[in-house]
């Protein structure tokens, strides 16, 4: 039995959801990287391919304010990690600027963020769910494909 080369993709995408499911399972960081790095690698891999990078634009051209609105929450998560100055804090989060002051502590910079570590990784989180999507929307898109992946599911 011959498979496609759609056939190949839709494949190595099954199996890199089922990774990507079993690895944020348990929601570790470490976990999170991997599943960020590996789908960042298929996306990659399929826009060398011309007929995928064209079924990308079609969809981002059909859904070009969706896709605005998702970078804009995403920089938005970029925002909260960024430093301020700690009277600047007191304005944006003022828990954070209380739990700073009640510690005596001689920071002078912080993020608004109470955990920056959990936010970058939750941005890494994000980002992987969008290039899920894109590459779904890159080597689904039939019915018949998309039937595909429903029995997959």
């Amino acid at each position: 039995m011959q498979l496609s080369k759609n056939k190949k993709y839709q494949y190595l995408f099954f199996f890199l959801l089922s990774i990507f499911v079993i690895l944020n399972g348990g929601n570790s960081n470490l976990l999170i990287q991997f599943n960020f790095v590996f789908i960042s690698l298929f996306f990659l891999y399929c826009l060398n391919d011309k007929n995928y990078k064209l079924h990308l634009t079609k969809f981002y051209y059909e859904n070009e304010k969706n896709l605005i609105l998702y970078i804009i929450f995403l920089i938005y998560i970029i925002f909260q990690l960024i430093p301020f100055p700690i009277n600047f804090l007191k304005l944006l989060n003022n828990e954070k600027f209380f739990i700073l002051t009640n510690l005596n502590s001689n920071y002078q910079f912080s993020s608004i963020s109470l955990s920056p570590s959990d936010t970058f990784f939750q941005i890494l989180n994000y980002i992987s769910l969008l290039l899920v999507f894109l590459v779904f929307k890159m080597i689904f898109y039939t019915k018949r494909h998309r039937d595909r992946f429903n029995i997959f599911m």
